[in-house]
């Protein structure tokens, strides 16, 4: 009845032609908005629906006459769980996920004032001393994000677009509250309809923002955990890929 496509650029014009010949609905759910927006367009149009993880993106794509709806990414409660934590993660600022000039600037910053780890492939592009010795490099399964925010006080959520747009959110989001573990998060236009941004997440804007809250928020052990509860149970309760594919086949009908 449906194929469901992530990105879609596997699949080419004729097989979404032959698609829609035989009835079948091509849906595309792309996750890189607002960053990758033209590039998503290239193949946009060929879908008979696209879903964006960012809602400020979809009057855009409507422009552009794309079938869009807004649609977050999501956590999966048998991976994003709390877990026992690992003595070599252990930290008060954890980060994992991909480099760029400005969450080096930032942690280099960070890593000051706080024991930070960095986990991820950077290792071929980072030049801060400082880091090098906080960085366990190369790519690392679901799983072991898991340990990595049990064994951190706070995970630290930069999403790539940061400074250049305020809306659309990452997988980072649903995941790091999945695991229970307290996250600070930029802010982005979708935040207080996902969570409840005094209570389950700590939101900045800036990182000069960022320095002043984590510096309560690091001490506070009883906030700290609160937090991450809470984070978890909005997660499991409204943001689960079980959620999701629910909505979209919704969305569908």
């Amino acid at each position: 009845d449906i194929v469901l496509a992530i990105y879609g650029f596997h699949l080419s014009v004729e097989s979404l032609a032959y698609l829609k010949q035989r009835g079948i609905l091509s849906v595309c759910w792309w996750l890189n908005d607002p960053f990758q927006f033209e590039r998503s367009l290239k193949k946009a149009r060929e879908f008979d629906y696209l879903f964006t993880n960012a809602k400020g993106s979809v009057m855009a794509y409507r422009e552009h006459h794309v079938n869009a709806y807004w649609l977050p990414t999501a956590c999966e409660p048998q991976i994003h769980k709390r877990v026992p934590s690992t003595h070599e993660y252990e930290c008060d600022v954890c980060f994992a996920g991909d480099w760029s000039p400005l969450r080096e600037e930032w942690l280099s910053q960070l890593a000051e004032t706080y024991d930070v780890k960095v986990f991820g492939p950077w290792g071929k592009k980072m030049s801060s001393p400082i880091l090098k010795e906080r960085l366990i490099d190369g790519l690392f399964t679901p799983e072991t994000m898991a340990n990595m925010f049990a064994s951190a006080k706070v995970v630290l959520n930069i999403h790539t677009w940061h400074g250049k747009w305020t809306h659309g959110t990452n997988p980072r989001l649903f995941e790091a509250a999945g695991c229970g573990t307290a996250q600070a998060v930029d802010w982005k236009e979708e935040l207080p309809e996902l969570f409840d941004c005094k209570n389950d997440l700590l939101v900045y804007r800036s990182l000069d923002e960022l320095k002043v809250q984590l510096e309560g928020f690091i001490q506070d052990t009883s906030r700290r955990s609160q937090a991450g509860q809470q984070a978890q149970t909005r997660a499991y309760a409204e943001h689960t890929y079980k959620h999701r594919m629910t909505q979209l086949v919704e969305m569908l009908a």
